[in-house]
């Protein structure tokens, strides 16, 4: 359930952000907004097809695979922490180019951390 989420928010924005570019130009700085859009869905789509592989060659309910993937999500969210503190560096740049790719990882950074937390509780409650 929590991949298939993770697969159409990145699919979503891998549509809207190619339409973005394609009707608005891909004129800087308002086109990295929509950019970095595009390779953070890349980026998480892969990381979706990745995990639903491992999770499909996985005993779900098996003590080791849960702990394993309940330390996999810790760190995930470290990175999302990460991510949004290197966000808001960027939206406080003096480079409007930078304000928009810092804009575009708020919003990618921000649904990660949601998204992340949900797998916590989720992986909490299985054991």
């Amino acid at each position: 359930m929590f991949l298939g989420l993770l697969a159409v928010w990145s699919i979503s924005w891998f549509g809207y952000s190619g339409y973005r570019l394609r009707v608005g130009g891909r004129a800087a700085p308002r086109s990295n907004f929509w950019i970095t859009h595009l390779i953070w869905s890349i980026i998480n789509l892969a990381i979706a097809g990745l995990s639903l592989r491992s999770t499909l060659q996985a005993e779900l309910f098996d003590d080791d695979y849960v702990r394993t993937q309940r330390s996999l999500v810790g760190f995930n969210l470290l990175l999302d922490l990460v991510y949004l503190a290197v966000a808001y560096k960027l939206v406080k740049s003096k480079k409007q180019s930078l304000q928009e790719s810092g804009k575009a990882i708020t919003i990618q950074g921000g649904f990660l951390l949601v998204f992340d937390l949900f797998l916590v509780a989720a992986y909490t409650t299985t054991l």
